[in-house]
C-alpha cells in the first residue's frame, strides 16, 4: 500500500520541475537554496492561506504521528531489554525510565537528523539511502523465521548484523554500487549468515489460509508494480 503514496508524492515533485521550468521568477527565487527548499518554497507562495493552514497543520500532524510512535517504540524496546526484573514490578520507576529513554532517543534522532542534513543530499535520498541498509536484513529476519528449519533468534540477529555490515562495507569500499543494491545484497548475507549459524532443528512457521491469501496479494502487487515501472522505462 506504500506504492500509490510514493508514486503520488514522486508525481507532485515531476509536475514541480515543469513547473520551474515555465516560472522563471519561481525557479529564481530558489537559486541558492537546497533542493529540500522547493516543496515549502511553492507553499508559501502560491497557496491560499486558509489552504496553506490546513496542509501546514496536516504536515506537522503526520510529522508528530510518525516520530512519537518511533520514539514509543525505541523507548519501550530499550526499557524491556536493559532493566531487570526489579524494575519491572516498580511501575512508577519503569514509567520515569521510559520517559528517559524517550527523551535520550529524543536527542539522539534530533543529533542524527542535523548531521545527515549536513551531507548536502535531498532528504528523499537520505532517507531511502538509510532505509535500504536496513531493510535487506530486516526482511531476512521475517524468512528465516517463516521458512528456516535452522535459524534461532540469535542467528537470525547474528544475520542481521552481518547484513547491515555488508551494506555498511559497500558504503566503504565500493561507492558505485547504487543504494538501491543494498536491499539485494543485505537480504542475501543475512539469509546466508542466519542459515549457516542456526543450530534448531525445529519445523519452519506454518502460515494459515489467510495469511496465503495476503502473501498472493502482495506478490501480485510487486508484480504489478515491476510491470508499471518496466512500461514506463522502456516509455522513457
Amino acid at each position: 500500500m506504500r506504492f500509490p503514496l510514493v508514486l503520488t508524492y514522486c508525481a507532485f515533485g515531476v509536475m514541480l520541475a515543469a513547473f520551474l521550468a515555465v516560472t522563471p521568477g519561481f525557479a529564481g527565487s530558489l537559486a541558492g537554496r537546497p533542493p529540500d527548499a522547493l516543496v515549502p518554497q511553492f507553499l508559501v507562495g502560491y497557496l491560499p492561506a486558509g489552504i496553506l493552514g490546513l496542509v501546514v497543520a496536516g504536515i506537522l500532524a503526520a510529522a508528530l504521528s510518525s516520530v512519537d510512535s518511533a520514539l514509543n517504540s525505541l523507548s519501550a524496546v530499550t526499557v524491556e531489554e536493559l532493566t531487570g526484573a526489579a524494575l519491572r514490578a516498580r511501575s512508577a520507576r519503569r514509567l520515569l525510565a521510559a520517559r528517559g529513554a524517550t527523551v535520550l532517543w529524543g536527542v539522539f534522532a534530533i543529533a542524527a537528523a542535523w548531521v545527515f542534513s549536513r551531507s548536502g543530499e535531498t532528504s528523499i535520498e537520505l532517507v531511502n539511502r538509510v532505509g535500504s541498509a536496513l531493510y535487506g536484513p530486516v526482511l531476512a529476519v521475517f524468512v528465516l523465521a517463516w521458512r528456516s528449519r535452522r535459524a534461532d533468534g540469535r542467528s537470525a540477529t547474528a544475520g542481521a548484523v552481518a547484513g547491515l555490515a555488508a551494506n555498511l562495507g559497500l558504503v566503504a569500499w565500493a561507492p558505485g554500487v547504487s543504494w538501491l543494491w543494498w536491499n539485494v545484497a543485505g537480504l542475501l548475507v543475512a539469509l546466508a549468515v542466519g542459515e549457516a549459524c542456526g543450530h534448531s532443528r525445529g519445523s519452519a512457521t506454518t502460515v494459515v489460509a489467510g495469511g496465503r491469501g495476503y502473501a498472493r496479494l502482495l506478490v501480485a502487487s510487486f508484480a504489478a508494480i515491476l510491470a508499471l515501472l518496466s512500461c514506463i522505462t522502456l516509455a522513457v
